[in-house]
């Protein structure tokens, strides 16, 4: 099992269960040693005073839906672009960093810390001060999309700090959580978990996952081409074309750096937070440049503990991600999202690929499972036909569609599969993505999008 990198935790987690996520405090510094972390969460915690949560501070948040509220409007948080932290200040989110809440019994205190040089120091609040924890769509920043305030209320003094706590409505979907210290000179301080040394940070947001209820999940996977072949001029096409999939579980591939600003691209249009997971594989050049290439997987679900597994090669790395989804009214979905190794030498590798994922959903056999990826098969292959022996190929309810993938602007080999466990629901649409202009297409394959309605 690798490293998995978790983004909107603020740091890279060890296929950390989210439910059962350590929680890390923060110093002066922005860094404090987990050794340290009980003891800070214990004296911070006790007897925390009831948030203030108002009707002009706090919309209602409904993540099951696109939001109907502009980011522009008067109940949402103001832009924070241009904002960057001045001497003698300092704030952060002290912690959780994420957590997983029940809609039924809500979410647990969230605390932030502010330093204020001269001020913070005595004893009791310091004057002068609003805390409100910002709740937003995890990946976006305020004014990106709707961003809502609950005032917090002061809890206790922290050393030289000042320490807030505010609970955030415990709304379905994924939120990002940052603080907001508005001061009587006319400044805002804005804090995520690393702190505000650096700013405000789409990736550093504190992160809480609500499980929602499933009557069907929409899942998508793309092999984005890493950022070769005019990249500048396929992003666009690539925006569009994860907009108007509104899929619930993206899977990516060839991913080069690319799927943190294509997290915030799709969060920012659908208003709707998405949680980022992402294992890197190797270094690719493209155009006389190096990248971290690699897989990712978005999703707008709540996750709880994810794998990164290790697969076969006869040229680089390969891995797959596998990721926990966890709702309301249904089993936990098994998500695996994938790249197979290419090449016809490679016939036994993505074979013995496929049989790793059958044996780690043999781990997990009361969760339904989808596999997302890039086989670098076609469907009649011994990989393939290891994964179809037990799952749905989804692009099956297209009898006589040839559901070619590859390349994009003749397709004629399909490589790419959305595949689903029978316990998931019924396959009701599978489609091809081909968002194209001027002769650019979004990628040098096609995308998939599957509508499963769950039983």
């Amino acid at each position: 099992m690798a490293e998995v990198g978790i983004r909107g935790l603020g740091r890279r987690w060890a296929a950390l269960p989210l439910a059962a996520a350590v929680l890390l405090g923060c110093s002066d510094d922005g860094v404090q040693p987990v050794g340290d972390a009980i003891d800070a969460v214990s004296d911070s915690t006790s007897d925390p005073p009831s948030p203030d949560i108002t009707s002009d501070s706090v919309e209602p948040l409904d993540s099951t839906t696109s939001s109907d509220t502009d980011a522009s409007s008067p109940a949402c948080a103001p832009p924070v672009a241009g904002w960057a932290p001045g001497p003698g200040v300092w704030g952060n989110v002290q912690h959780p960093p994420v957590q997983l809440a029940s809609e039924a019994l809500g979410a647990e205190p969230v605390y932030g810390q502010l330093w204020l040089e001269g001020r913070t120091e005595s004893a009791g609040a310091a004057a002068g001060v609003r805390a409100d924890l910002l709740v937003g769509p995890l990946g976006t920043l305020p004014g990106e999309a709707c961003w809502q305030a609950v005032e917090a209320g002061f809890n206790v003094d922290a050393g030289n700090n000042d320490e807030y706590v505010a609970t955030p409505p415990a709304a379905p979907g994924v939120h990002g959580l940052v603080y907001r210290f508005d001061l009587d000179d006319g400044r805002q301080v804005y804090g995520d978990i690393d702190g505000s040394d650096d700013g405000i940070q789409r990736g550093s947001a504190a992160a809480l996952h609500v499980p929602a209820p499933s009557a069907a999940v929409t899942l998508m996977t793309l092999n984005i081409r890493c950022q070769a072949d005019d990249w500048p001029a396929r992003e666009p096409l690539v925006h569009a074309a994860l907009a108007e999939a509104d899929a619930d579980v993206i899977a990516l591939q060839e991913d080069c750096q690319q799927s943190a600003s294509l997290r915030a691209a799709v969060a920012s249009a659908l208003e709707r937070g998405y949680a980022l997971i992402e294992a890197s594989t190797h270094v690719a050049e493209h155009d006389g440049e190096t990248f971290s290439e690699g897989i990712a997987l978005l999703t707008r679900h709540a996750v709880g503990d994810v794998d990164v597994l290790d697969l076969e090669t006869t040229h680089f790395p390969r891995k797959a991600i596998a990721a926990e989804l966890i709702f309301q009214d249904r089993p936990s979905l098994r998500v695996y999202a994938t790249h197979y190794d290419f090449g016809v030498g490679s016939v036994e590798a993505r074979l013995q690929s496929s049989l790793t994922l059958l044996a780690h959903m043999a781990s997990h056999p009361d969760d339904d499972v989808a596999v997302l990826g890039d086989l670098n098969a076609a469907p009649d292959s011994t990989a393939v036909q290891a994964l179809t022996a037990q799952l749905t190929d989804a692009w099956s309810v297209n009898p006589g569609a040839s559901g070619a993938t590859i390349p994009s602007d003749a397709p004629n080999r399909r490589i790419d599969y959305i595949l689903t466990s029978p316990s998931l629901g019924d396959v009701v649409s599978t489609r091809l993505i081909d968002n194209a202009a001027d002769g650019v297409f979004l990628s040098d394959h096609l995308g998939i999008v599957t509508r499963v309605v769950r039983r």
